[in-house]
């Protein structure tokens, strides 16, 4: 698979200040944090550039849709790794239709019918800088979790088939759902991984590198996963002999020992998704909560220089950095991108990538 793909189904209740929700006109998002990185971990441990989503998925009724409602679901995409958005089902329909044209029961309406479409350019230039971001340099997970597949076929007792519903992934992998959220609440990330990538996965320079050449710095086993072939057993124990870092279960502690945890995950309702370049780091970052948020946070990486990108304007503007961190001003559903730089900085080599 080219481009490795995930979707989002329903409007997330993230609580962001002055945004309309529309009970009765909404459905909950059946996805999270979890389901999102299927995709995105499907990309980064084979080296895929490209993870896409099947985005806004009964996010509301067709013609009540907000493009304020849509973009802190599409944040939340974006920090789980997603950097190549799709609209689901936007039906082409004649010109000279009879309004409201041809409409696809289960997408939002992004068409010239809908009055959105006046201001839609904006949106699609929101995300257009965003992955020009996103798409940038290569992804900086701290950890591989072993995918316990085994574990959730031996749940369905009563079918030999196993979809992974989106909507049925609460029952199907609950305790795989509970270990990711416990490492993301932790301030890491992660990539998942199967038994056959894991097989093909070495011990490199202090860290684990995956066949396609991504490199992790330990190899979380989830406390559930009780079916381990001997074949993928075997090759742990190899790994962890030459020296990696093997680690059973998502105790904090012992998740501490292996990566720093990422500050900027740890404030409550801040998500931030970190992507390394060839000259440093970027960090896409989005307040997905009711509170605005003034703080300074250290990074985990080292810097000469940094800027703000906001990606909702296309401003750049300096960082406030000191020994204490960087001063990190995010109103409720805001996001903004944070790029580091190993050298000082002249003013002529600041930019965002050509969009």
């Amino acid at each position: 698979m080219d481009i490795p793909e995930i979707e989002g189904f329903g409007l997330s209740e993230l609580g962001i200040k002055g945004l309309r929700q529309d009970p009765g006109n909404t459905r909950k998002n059946d996805s999270d944090v979890s389901m999102f990185k299927y995709a995105s971990s499907a990309a980064h441990i084979n080296g895929k550039p490209l993870v896409s989503s099947e985005t806004f998925t009964w996010l509301t009724e067709h013609f009540r849709t907000s493009l304020s409602q849509c973009k802190p679901d599409l944040d939340l995409m974006f920090t789980c790794g997603i950097n190549n958005v799709y609209f689901h089902g936007t039906t082409f329909s004649p010109k000279d239709d009879p309004w409201p044209g041809y409409k696809f029961y289960a997408s939002i309406d992004m068409s010239p019918t809908n009055s959105i479409w006046h201001d839609a350019p904006y949106f699609f230039k929101y995300i257009e800088r965003c992955q020009s971001f996103l798409q940038m340099g290569e992804p900086d997970n701290d950890f591989l979790v072993y995918l316990p597949i085994r574990d959730m076929l031996a749940q369905r007792t009563k079918s030999l088939i196993m979809q992974f519903s989106i909507h049925d992934m609460k029952k199907l992998a609950p305790d795989f759902i509970k270990s990711i959220l416990s490492i993301d609440a932790a301030g890491f990330d992660c990539d998942y991984i199967s038994d056959k990538y894991l097989l093909g996965t070495t011990f490199e320079g202090g860290l684990l590198k995956t066949a396609a050449g991504t490199i992790y710095k330990a190899l979380i086993i989830p406390s559930h996963s009780g079916r381990i072939t001997e074949a993928v057993k075997s090759h742990i124990e190899s790994l962890k002999a030459q020296g990696a870092t093997i680690i059973e279960g998502t105790d904090a502690t012992q998740l501490a020992g292996a990566a720093a945890a990422e500050p900027l995950r740890l404030i409550n309702g801040v998500r931030a998704l970190r992507r390394k370049n060839p000259t440093g780091y970027h960090y896409f970052i989005a307040n997905l909560s009711s509170e605005d948020v003034t703080k300074r946070v250290k990074l985990t990486v080292g810097m000469k220089d940094a800027r703000w990108f906001d990606p909702m304007t296309g401003s750049i503007y300096s960082v406030d950095a000191n020994d204490e961190g960087v001063l990190l001003n995010l109103r409720s559903g805001q996001s903004l991108i944070l790029q580091t730089y190993d050298a000082p900085l002249s003013e002529t080599r600041v930019g965002a990538p050509s969009v």
